[in-house]
C-alpha cells in the first residue's frame, strides 16, 4: 500500500510541477554531476567518482560517514548524507528527486524557468515538498516521518496523499514534521533538528554563494 501511496504522490509532483514534459526535467537538472565524495558511495551499485555526469536514471547511496554533492545548472547543490538513498532523472517527466531514506541539505540558486511556480519537487515516503529558489533540509526519521525545514526562502509541502498542504516562508529556519498516523498524514511544527546554520552556509559556499539570514530569498 505504502508503495502505490508514494507512486501517487510522485505522479502528482509531475503534474502539477512540470505538466510531463521531459523538456522540464532536463532543463531544471542540465550538467548535474557528482563534485565532491567521501567515503562509502555508490551510483547504481558502482563506487561513485568525483566529476561523475549525471545524466540517467541514477541511485545514489552513501554508508556511514560517507556523503556526496551534486551541482546541476551551476548554482544549485545537493548535499546528500550518511546513510542515504537518493534517486535523480534529469530526464524524467518532471524535474523531481527522491529521498527514500537518511537526508539532505540543499541550496537551490539558479532554476530554469518551468510552467510551475515550484522550480522543482523532492518525494520522501511521507512528504512532497515543492521548492524555489531556497536552502532547505530533509531528513527520513523512518517511513512513517519526515522532517522538512526551509531554512532560507520558500517551499510548498503535502502528504504524500496531497493532503496537509501549506507554503512555508522563513529568513531562518521553519521546520515541520509530516507524518502517516492511523492512515492519516499530519504536519505539526518542528524544532530546529539535525542540521544548523554552519552546514547550510557551507554548502552554499561550494556553489560560491551566502546566505543573508535576516530575509526570506525571493528567487
Amino acid at each position: 500500500m505504502k508503495a502505490i501511496v508514494k507512486t501517487m504522490s510522485v505522479f502528482i509532483v509531475f503534474v502539477t510541477l512540470a505538466a510531463c514534459s521531459t523538456k522540464e526535467g532536463a532543463a531544471v537538472f542540465r550538467d548535474s554531476s557528482i563534485t565532491y565524495v567521501t567515503g562509502d558511495v555508490t551510483v547504481n551499485g558502482k563506487p561513485a567518482d568525483h566529476g561523475q555526469v549525471i545524466n540517467g536514471p541514477t541511485v545514489i547511496k552513501t554508508g556511514a560517514a560517507s556523503e556526496c554533492e551534486i551541482v546541476f545548472n551551476t548554482k544549485n547543490i545537493i548535499h546528500i548524507q550518511e546513510n542515504s538513498l537518493f534517486r535523480m532523472d534529469p530526464g524524467s517527466p518532471g524535474p523531481l528527486v527522491e529521498l527514500d531514506e537518511g537526508s539532505l541539505a540543499a541550496v537551490v540558486k539558479k532554476l530554469s524557468r518551468t510552467t510551475s511556480d515550484y522550480g522543482f519537487g523532492i518525494a520522501t515516503p511521507t512528504v512532497v515538498t515543492g521548492v524555489r529558489g531556497t536552502s532547505y533540509f530533509v531528513k527520513v526519521e523512518n517511513d512513517d516521518s519526515t522532517y522538512v525545514c526551509v531554512c532560507n526562502g520558500t517551499i510548498h509541502t503535502e502528504g504524500s496523499d496531497g493532503s496537509e498542504g501549506q507554503d512555508m516562508t522563513a529568513a531562518h529556519h521553519q521546520a515541520v514534521r509530516v507524518s502517516l498516523q492511523n492512515g492519516r498524514y499530519t504536519s505539526v511544527p518542528a524544532a530546529l533538528e539535525y542540521h544548523g546554520d554552519s552546514l547550510i552556509e557551507g554548502v552554499a559556499e561550494k556553489i560560491g554563494a551566502t546566505i543573508d539570514w535576516t530575509k526570506p530569498d525571493r528567487r
